[in-house]
């Protein structure tokens, strides 16, 4: 999206951002909480193993969840009607 946002301003429109419809979206929220809940050390804290540790937490159950509610959002953005986040 990034690299068509200019194109897409150009045509007088505007590039949503919108989360719901981006399962990676909830995805990294997941693992950028997982990663919050212990604060880092300020020795040798290893960031990398944290999140990495985090995206094992990360199940095919959660995947088919966030894929359901982008799917959820489908019909609404086929009628071009106005989407709020649930």
């Amino acid at each position: 999206m990034h690299g068509k946002a200019p194109t897409i301003k150009k045509h007088g429109h505007t590039p949503l951002f919108l989360p719901p419809l981006n399962p990676i979206e909830e995805a990294w929220a997941k693992i950028k909480n997982q990663v919050r809940k212990t604060p880092l050390s300020t020795t040798n804290d290893d960031l990398a193993g944290r999140i990495q540790e985090a995206t094992r937490m990360v199940t095919p159950t959660d995947c088919r969840g966030w894929l359901r509610h982008s799917i959820s959002y489908f019909g609404k953005c086929l009628d071009m009607a106005p989407i709020e986040k649930k």
